[in-house]
């Protein structure tokens, strides 16, 4: 893309998850994947009684990447 991101909209995408341990961290990779310059990514568990929130953690320790990321 050619335009800046400070032009473009932010655009805030919600990955929600609910016991999905063995399948968050593709979820998340897909996510973060994501080539639009202005996104904000929020990424939430519904107190899931696996270890979702765990790995969700885990995939987005140490994240310098150019999107926004909360976790809830």
């Amino acid at each position: 893309m050619t335009t800046s991101d400070t032009t473009l909209p932010r655009v805030t995408m919600l990955l929600i998850s609910y016991n999905q341990r063995d399948k968050v961290s593709e979820a998340i990779a897909g996510a973060l994947a994501q080539d639009y310059p202005n996104l904000e990514i929020v990424v939430s568990d519904d107190a899931s009684t696996d270890d979702t929130f765990a790995v969700i953690e885990d995939c987005l320790r140490g994240y310098s990447g150019p999107h926004r990321v909360l976790v809830h």
